[in-house]
């Protein structure tokens, strides 16, 4: 074959291979437009879903409703904490919440397209709440579920969901991989050394709500303002079991040497994290430069002691990082941990009252075996921390910041006095170091109408938050 001959047979093979293209892409054109456009994709909600469009609204306030708002003014219901902590009690601060298999961890979308979790705060179960405190209004069975974004300032979300369900309908909810760290510093717990110490959960610990009542005819100067006209110290004092005595560790020395808080402290690998997470924290200069002017150590001792203590506590920190939080040391790794205490006792008489607590705390919420594992001078010495009062040594009676339920608010930079009237104090919450509740000094107010209360709208629960 010719060149001229060759040359015309490839151009009829290119001729014929495009007019087949052309047919094939025309049919797959003629069959993509029969088929039924996919559905467009669904973008993740920002916050929560609004109220169904169909939801019936909440009905008007009643006179029995009216009567409900007065009458929370001169009442509480107190969320009393056990102690220890009950494992498996539907009422309860922090920890995973236990709820129907289709519920949905509440959540919402960040301006940067990022999915955040909330933190789960509060689970009460309704039974729990004494009749004589529900106002009539608040429901005799199911669960409330409290959700808080803990990022003060940042991100203004909360969920507050309710659930007629029973326990035997209850599972422990999947924790979301979107859950972030509890806080928005690392710093406010004070004791974690790394982002994996940093906890996501906030612990749990069990509570028993009581009711405390007072007197509508007392005068007293602010009866629409926390506690009212309720006599809170003779309140409690009557409360079985409400009144302990204060107690707490304090460091102490014998002979010049720290005195063991317990013989098995550190008792636990979480206590370690949180031993050396604050011998790390006061690992600083200031803490020997007494020593250094009295003679007791040269500046380069003191910095040595101060790289010597950082790599024992990393040491540790490290061994314990690697264990499991609950399981207890042998009595030979205890002595080496405390040993450590012993060989940087400047450092270690400030750091060591924290530890104590915050281990302490940490054991009780997490293992559900520690009032068998911890000896009982261990657990008096947190035991006030938990209570509704103490006593002191001089008789004096002191009376915490109790969080509470359907009562009159405390009153904080005013913004308490546009609700009053229309509003029902759901929930109020303060700080409380012993449970995680680090708000510094922040009051958080969930408020419902009571005809929302009573209609079951805990959907149109409103959050204010405000610092004294």
């Amino acid at each position: 074959m010719d060149g001229a001959s060759l040359l015309i047979v490839l151009l009829g093979g290119m001729v014929i291979v495009g007019l087949v293209s052309v047919y094939y892409l025309g049919e797959v054109k003629r069959e993509a437009a029969d088929l039924t456009p996919p559905p467009p994709i669904e973008p993740l909600p920002d916050g929560l879903p609004e109220p169904s469009a169909d939801a019936p609204p909440a009905p008007p306030a009643t006179p029995e409703h009216e009567a409900a708002l007065v009458a929370s003014r001169d009442q509480a219901v107190l969320l009393r904490r056990d102690f220890p902590p009950r494992p498996g009690a539907l009422s309860h601060w922090g920890g995973v919440p236990s709820v129907p298999r289709d519920f949905t961890w509440p959540f919402f979308v960040t301006t940067d397209g990022t999915e955040r979790a909330m933190h789960h705060v509060l689970q009460l179960d309704c039974s729990t709440i004494p009749e004589a405190g529900r106002l009539g209004l608040m429901p005799d069975r199911g669960l409330i579920y409290v959700f808080l974004d803990l990022d003060w300032g940042i991100h203004w979300r909360w969920s507050v969901r309710y659930v007629d369900a029973t326990p035997d309908q209850l599972v422990p909810a999947p924790v979301p991989a979107s859950l972030p760290h509890a806080y928005g510093e690392r710093a406010s717990w004070r004791w974690p050394s790394t982002d994996a110490e940093w906890p996501r959960l906030l612990p749990a610990w069990s509570i028993d709500p009581v009711v405390v009542t007072g007197d509508p005819a007392a005068e007293v100067d602010e009866p629409d303002f926390w506690p009212g006209t309720v006599r809170l110290a003779a309140r409690v004092a009557a409360i079985d079991g409400a009144v302990v005595e204060a107690r707490w560790f304090s460091t102490s020395h014998a002979d010049g040497v720290l005195v063991r808080p317990w013989s098995s402290y550190p008792h636990d690998w979480r206590a370690v994290s949180i031993l050396t997470g604050h011998l790390a924290r006061q690992a600083r200069r200031q803490h020997l430069d007494h020593h250094v002017r009295q003679g007791v150590m040269t500046e380069a001792e003191a910095d040595d002691s101060l790289v010597r203590l950082r790599a024992g506590a990393e040491s540790w920190s490290a061994r314990a990082a690697a264990s499991p939080a609950w399981a207890p040391l042998t009595a030979a790794e205890s002595d080496e941990v405390w040993q450590l205490v012993l060989d940087h006792q400047p450092v270690a008489h400030v750091a060591l009252a924290d530890a104590v607590n915050d281990s302490l705390d940490a054991t009780l919420a997490g293992n559900p075996d520690a009032a068998r594992v911890l000896p009982a001078e261990a657990l008096d010495l947190v035991r006030s921390r938990h209570a509704l009062a103490t006593r002191r040594a001089d008789g004096e009676l002191h009376v915490a910041d109790v969080d509470r339920m359907l009562s009159a608010p405390s009153y904080v930079q005013g913004d308490a006095e546009e609700r009053i009237g229309e509003w029902i104090l759901l929930l109020e919450m303060s700080s409380d170091e012993a449970i995680g509740h680090h708000f510094a000094e922040g009051v958080y107010q969930f408020w419902i109408r009571p005809a929302d209360l009573a209609a079951r709208r805990f959907d149109l629960v409103e959050l204010t938050a405000s610092a004294y």
